[in-house]
C-alpha cells in the first residue's frame, strides 16, 4: 500500500489498505481495531512499524488527497500516536503531513504548534528535530511571502540534510521545490529550474510525492513557460498529469488541471480551457481557491483569462479578507487582482491606488513575477505608476527603481537573455560532475570582472539575496571557498576564457 501511495496509485493504494483493515478489524464491528490480529512486522527500512499506524497514517492522506480533510486530520493523530519512536523519518513525514492538512483546514494555530507538541512529547533532539522545526520555519514565512526569511531558512536546511548520514529524501525534495518557487517569483529561472528538478528527483524517491512532485511540477513548468520553452513546458505538464491524476484535493477537480493553467493561459487555448473548466463549475472553483490560498492566484488568472470579472472580485476580497497581518502573499495578490478587475472596468484611478497598495508589501521582498506573469495589462499600470512617482518625486515605497525593475524583467518571452550563447558554448562540455547553469554563469561572468553582490542583482534584475543562493552553488560546484578562487579556478578549467 505505501508504495502504492508513494507512486501516486491512490485507488490501488486504498484497495490494499482495505484488505489490511479486513484481516485485523474484528467481525461486526466499525472503526476499532482488533489488537489480537496485529502482527508485529519485521525490522525493516522503516524499522519495525505498527501496521495499524501505517493504516491510519495511510488513510489519513488518502482522505486529504479527496477533501475530507478533517478526517484525515483524526486518521492521522491517530497514526501518529501509534508511530513507534524509533521511527523518527516516517514520524517526521506523517508530522509535516498533518501540518499541511490543518493548513489547509483553516487550523493555523495547530498547524503552528504541531512542531512544539512532537519536541514535548516525543523529546525529538538532535538532527530530527532541527529539520522539522527548520522546515515548519521555512514553510510557515513561504506561505505569508517572506521570501527572504524562507528562502535562508530553506538554505540552512539542505546544509543540515547534507550533514546526515542517512539521506532524507522527503524534507530535502520539499526544501527544493519550494526555494525553486522562490528563485522563480525573484526572476531567476535558471535557478528555479534547477530546484524544481530537483525536487522532482528527491520527490520520487521519498514518502511525499505529491506534495514535493505536484510542486515541483509547477515550478518546473513556470520557470519553462516563462523562459518561452514551451515544448517543454507541455511535456512536463503531460508527465505531471500522468502522475497526478488520481488526486483531486475535493471538489472532484484533478490538482494536475490547476496547475497546467497558466501554459494554457500562455498557448492562449481558451477551447481547452473551456472544455476542462465550464462556466458552471465557476462558483465550485472559487470554493477550491478558498481552501488553498497558494493555488488562488491561478484560479483568479483562469477567471480573467475568460473574463468573469465577478468571479476574480470575489476571490480577491476573499484573500484581503481572510488574510493575517503577517500574511503578505495573500495581500499583495488580492490587490494585483482587484487592480486588474478595476483596469478591465475602466476605473483607471482605483486600479493605481490598489496596486500601489500591492507594491508596497512586495517591494521589500522583492516580488517580480506576481506582477508580471499578468502581461501587457499590467505593464500598462506599471508604466502609470512610474510616471505618477515621478511626477510626484515620493521616496517612499514603491520606489521608481523598483518599478523600472519590474518594467525591464516584463519584455517580450521570446528576447534572448545575455550572455546565454557564450553560456551555452562554455558549458557543453564542462569538467564539473555538476555544471554550472546559465544564470550560475552570468554571475561567474559578472564575478570575473570584480562586480560587488548588489551591482551583479542590478545587472541581472535579480535581488542581493538571489545572488548570494548563486554564488553559494558557484562555490559547492568549484569546491571553493570565495570568490577570488572561484574566478581562478574556472580560468583554470577552462569555464571561463582568462581575457
Amino acid at each position: 500500500a505505501w508504495v502504492l501511495f508513494v507512486n501516486g496509485k491512490y485507488e490501488a493504494c486504498k484497495q490494499q489498505v482495505n484488505q489490511v483493515e479486513a484481516q485485523i478489524m474484528p467481525q461486526g464491528e466499525n472503526g476499532e481495531y482488533h489488537e489480537v490480529n496485529i502482527v508485529p512486522l519485521h525490522p525493516g527500512a522503516l524499522g519495525r512499524p505498527n501496521p495499524k499506524s501505517l493504516v491510519l497514517t495511510l488513510k489519513g492522506q488518502l482522505s486529504v488527497m479527496h477533501g475530507e480533510t478533517q478526517k484525515g486530520i483524526e486518521q492521522l493523530e491517530a497514526g501518529l500516536r501509534e508511530l513507534n519512536d524509533e521511527l523518527e523519518g516516517l514520524k517526521s513525514f506523517v508530522i509535516h503531513q498533518l501540518r499541511l492538512a490543518y493548513w489547509i483546514n483553516g487550523d493555523f494555530e495547530a498547524a503552528e504548534n504541531i512542531v512544539h507538541r512532537f519536541q514535548v512529547e516525543d523529546s525529538a533532539t538532535g538532527d530530527t528535530a532541527t529539520i522539522i522545526a527548520l522546515l515548519n520555519q521555512a514553510e510557515r514565512h513561504f506561505l505569508h511571502g517572506e521570501l527572504k526569511q524562507a528562502a535562508s531558512l530553506y538554505q540552512r536546511l539542505l546544509q543540515v540534510l547534507s550533514n546526515q548520514d542517512r539521506e532524507a529524501f522527503f524534507p530535502a525534495a520539499v526544501a527544493h521545490v519550494d526555494l525553486g518557487m522562490i528563485l522563480y517569483e525573484w526572476n531567476d529561472l535558471d535557478g528555479a529550474e534547477y530546484h524544481a528538478r530537483k525536487g522532482i528527483e528527491l520527490g520520487s524517491r521519498a514518502l511525499g510525492t505529491v506534495r514535493a512532485i505536484a510542486a515541483g511540477y509547477f515550478g518546473l513548468i513556470q520557470s519553462l513557460r516563462a523562459k518561452n520553452n514551451l515544448a517543454e513546458a507541455a511535456r512536463m505538464a503531460d508527465e505531471m498529469d500522468e502522475l497526478l491524476q488520481e488526486v483531486n484535493l475535493g471538489f472532484q477537480l484533478p490538482i494536475s488541471k490547476v496547475l497546467r493553467i497558466p501554459l494554457w493561459i500562455t498557448q492562449n487555448d481558451q477551447d481547452t480551457v473551456r472544455k476542462v473548466f465550464p462556466v458552471y463549475k465557476m462558483g465550485v472553483l472559487s470554493q477550491f481557491a478558498s481552501k488553498i490560498s497558494k493555488l488562488t492566484s491561478l484560479i483568479a488568472q483562469l477567471s480573467l483569462f475568460l473574463n468573469e470579472f465577478d468571479e476574480v472580485s470575489t476571490i480577491a476580497s476573499n484573500l484581503l479578507l481572510t488574510a493575517d497581518a503577517q500574511n503578505i502573499d495573500d495581500r499583495i495578490n488580492g490587490h494585483v487582482l482587484l487592480a486588474l478587475v478595476h483596469q478591465a472596468r475602466d476605473d483607471h484611478a482605483q486600479a493605481l491606488t490598489d496596486l500601489t497598495a500591492a507594491l508596497v508589501l512586495a517591494e521589500p521582498e522583492g516580488y517580480i513575477r506576481t506582477f508580471i506573469d499578468y502581461g501587457q495589462p499590467m505593464t500598462t499600470l506599471l508604466r502609470d505608476v512610474a510616471a505618477s512617482l515621478r511626477k510626484n518625486g515620493s521616496d517612499r515605497q514603491p520606489t521608481i527603481d523598483y518599478i523600472h525593475t519590474l518594467l525591464k524583467v516584463a519584455q517580450p518571452l521570446d528576447a534572448p537573455s545575455q550572455q546565454t550563447a557564450a553560456s551555452a558554448s562554455e558549458t557543453t562540455a564542462s569538467p564539473l560532475i555538476e555544471p554550472l547553469t546559465d544564470r550560475e554563469m552570468d554571475v561567474l561572468h559578472l564575478l570575473a570582472k570584480g562586480y560587488s553582490n548588489r551591482k551583479i542583482a542590478a545587472e541581472l534584475v535579480i535581488t542581493p539575496g538571489t545572488v548570494k543562493i548563486h554564488t553559494s552553488h558557484i562555490y559547492s560546484k568549484l569546491e571553493v571557498s570565495n570568490r577570488t578562487q572561484a574566478v581562478a579556478k574556472a580560468r583554470e578549467l577552462a569555464i571561463l576564457l582568462a581575457s
